[in-house]
């Protein structure tokens, strides 16, 4: 009784075993390793040497995954595949690309790359969060994302490329600090209208960048790009030291948009920047305590 018991018991795991072998195989032919939960996951692996790979204990999300039929989607940080867990790490190129039944997605804190298009043309994605582990995002992530409207970019932002938001519908967004140039077309697309934008103290180069709200917290522009065809109505100001924000010479786009921008700097440095001669070209100079949102 016990071998027949015993028998039965090999043949039920050498079935799991063969099936789990058939779904590992079609899963490569359609080009990831495995699904749980209707989420597509590839295994990574590590280059040991020349000729060597080595698996990890790292999987990345891969195309083809299922929506849930109400739009939202929730990566777990782990996941089990054979017997072995996998921590989730990595949002692969194209991953969601094109996928407008998509509305929201939770990301887990073991993120840390997210590949370039993985959420283009996503155009009913309203909400989705940004793990602090991300250090950059790829050209065209959310391009075309005409519903997402604000993103939370963590502190281990440190680079975003040209067209990361090409397109979308962003009108608030705070940059992280690491961030250096800011040219509006290329970053935000064309067509682009946001109503707040928060620059760190890094930002040194702002062009072609249409916002209600640019809120600066630098000491001063490095060159006289900071206002080329910039289309301002409030410039926030966080030093007491005027700077001139026009380089060299001023030129005529400068003073259009000097002449239609309201700043505002701290309140015990109101009288030295409306005795400063750059900053008397601007609308006018009021305290921050008066801005209101």
């Amino acid at each position: 009784m016990k071998r027949l018991v015993g028998a039965i018991v090999l043949m039920i795991a050498a079935l799991n075993w063969a099936a789990a072998q058939h779904t590992e195989l079609n899963s490569r032919q359609a080009g990831y390793d495995f699904t749980v939960d209707g989420v597509n996951y590839g295994i990574v692996y590590k280059r040991v040497s020349d000729s060597e790979l080595r698996m990890t204990d790292t999987v990345e999300v891969r195309i083809g995954s299922m929506i849930p039929a109400d739009g939202h989607l929730s990566i777990p940080a782990e996941v089990e595949f054979g017997g072995r867990r996998y921590i989730v790490g990595i949002i692969d190129f194209d991953a969601f690309q094109n996928r407008e039944e998509l509305k929201s997605l939770s990301l887990p804190p073991t993120i840390t790359f997210i590949g370039s298009r993985a959420f283009s043309g996503c155009q009913n994605l309203e909400d989705i969060n940004i793990p602090n582990g991300v250090e950059e995002l790829l050209v065209w992530t959310f391009r075309y994302c005409k519903k997402l409207t604000e993103v939370e970019l963590p502190p281990s932002v440190k680079k975003i490329e040209d067209g990361a938001f090409d397109e979308s519908g962003i009108k608030y967004i705070e940059l992280p600090q690491g961030t250096n140039r800011i040219i509006g077309w290329v970053m935000f697309g064309l067509d682009h209208n946001l109503d707040y934008i928060k620059m760190p103290a890094s930002v040194s180069v702002i062009s072609d960048l249409k916002c209600k709200v640019v809120d600066y917290y630098g000491n001063g522009f490095k060159v006289e790009y900071i206002i080329k065809d910039t289309k301002c109505k409030y410039l926030l100001l966080h030093t007491v030291t005027p700077f001139n924000p026009f380089g060299e010479s001023k030129k005529k786009y400068m003073l259009k948009f000097a002449k239609g921008c309201t700043v505002y700097v701290p309140d015990e440095a109101v009288a030295v920047f409306r005795a400063h001669p750059e900053w008397q070209l601007f609308k006018a100079v009021k305290p921050l305590s008066d801005y209101k949102k």
